[in-house]
């Protein structure tokens, strides 16, 4: 059922020949789950660009000022291109892609797959020539499993300081202890990881099914997304040695990618200029 959609002008100036205006809509069937269309004042681009944001944000996020995507709006402005649309998605400030499972909060994959997406561009008439994929953090790890799931639904896939990590939901204070030391990740942060992985993934078998760098090896191939990896060397949660591992994989599946590591940049540092680039389709 839906509930509410709403229109209205983002308050964005990112110069005086470009502006973009949104339309959020809300169900509560068969969860609560939220998007936002987002369109320049050109109105005319083919392509669609879905954003899945990070924990603790929602569908727009990508309309906030001072988030990365305010830059990234500003180069596709810079450089004179006519840029996607833009579909936000939330299922709440919390959610993982994870395969239906034991978890009553799991099964969120099936559903974005099954039923959110073909929705949206059923509700706002969307016929894209391409569709493209950006994740940051938690949305970056989401965005992973459309990655590996679903190669042909996306022509590209941007993973923005991914929550890629090693902790399982099995994970002990020593192996914690350990992904500290290697990481140099905060031991809150560390300690919310496992947290997560319990609460979407509860058993070993599950994280598995999940995990980027168990399923990468296997379901990556040359005719998978194209892949831009970045994240920052200082990530507090430290994400940065298994996203770089996780595009390391995927050269060795024959996927075409690039990684861009941020030197000093903390969580979701982004170099917006190579991703306003990497995010449009010649």
């Amino acid at each position: 059922m839906k509930i509410i959609s709403l229109i209205f002008s983002l308050l964005i100036t990112v110069n005086a020949f470009s502006s973009w205006s949104s339309k959020c809509t809300d169900y509560d069937s068969p969860i609560d789950w939220s998007y936002c269309l987002h369109t320049n004042d050109t109105g005319n681009s083919d392509q669609l660009l879905y954003h899945f944001h990070g924990k603790g944000g929602s569908e727009m996020t990508w309309a906030e000022k001072d988030f990365f995507a305010e830059d990234v709006r500003k180069a596709w402005d810079k450089n004179k291109v006519n840029p996607p649309k833009v579909v936000s998605i939330s299922l709440g400030t919390v959610w993982v892609l994870a395969k239906k499972n034991g978890s009553p909060y799991s099964g969120l994959f099936e559903l974005m797959a099954g039923k959110i997406i073909p929705l949206i561009e059923k509700t706002e008439r969307l016929a894209p020539s391409k569709r493209l994929l950006v994740g940051n953090s938690m949305g970056g790890l989401n965005a992973s499993a459309m990655l590996l799931n679903l190669p042909r639904l996306f022509s590209k896939v941007a993973l923005v300081c991914p929550a890629i990590s090693p902790l399982t939901p099995e994970s002990s204070s020593a192996d914690v202890d350990k992904y500290i030391l290697d990481t140099g990740a905060s031991r809150d942060r560390a300690e919310l990881l496992v947290q997560l992985t319990k609460l979407f993934t509860p058993t070993l078998s599950d994280w598995k099914t999940n995990s980027p760098l168990v399923q990468g090896p296997k379901l990556l191939t040359k005719n998978s997304s194209e892949l831009y990896i970045s994240c920052g060397d200082k990530d507090e949660y430290g994400f940065y040695n298994y996203a770089k591992e996780f595009y390391n994989i995927s050269v060795k599946r024959g996927v075409k990618g690039s990684w861009h590591p941020i030197a000093g940049g903390l969580h979701c540092a982004v170099n917006t200029e190579s991703l306003a680039k990497f995010l449009i389709v010649k």
